[in-house]
């Protein structure tokens, strides 16, 4: 079993999930503080990059998202989609 996510972390996981269906694509962090997809607001808007940073990190490290890299830039994906 997952451990619980805090409010914001649940937020960003649910745009990932939101994001991923109608993109097919991952976020990137600066769209992570956009919070938007399709030009609806769907997050809370963040100023920082490093707090969305930090966000995807604990996600990853709960193994709500995975992450790989390609050409050394880290990509997040939901978990459900490793099955």
């Amino acid at each position: 079993m997952r451990p619980s996510l805090t409010a914001k972390q649940k937020a960003v996981y649910d745009f990932y999930k939101e994001f991923w269906k109608v993109e097919k694509r991952c976020p990137s962090l600066k769209e992570i503080c956009e919070g938007r997809i399709n030009n609806k607001q769907i997050l809370e808007q963040r100023s920082a990059r490093s707090t969305a940073h930090a966000i995807v990190n604990h996600l990853v490290s709960k193994n709500y998202l995975s992450e790989s890299y390609y050409n050394d830039r880290p990509s997040y994906y939901p978990k459900e989609l490793d099955q």
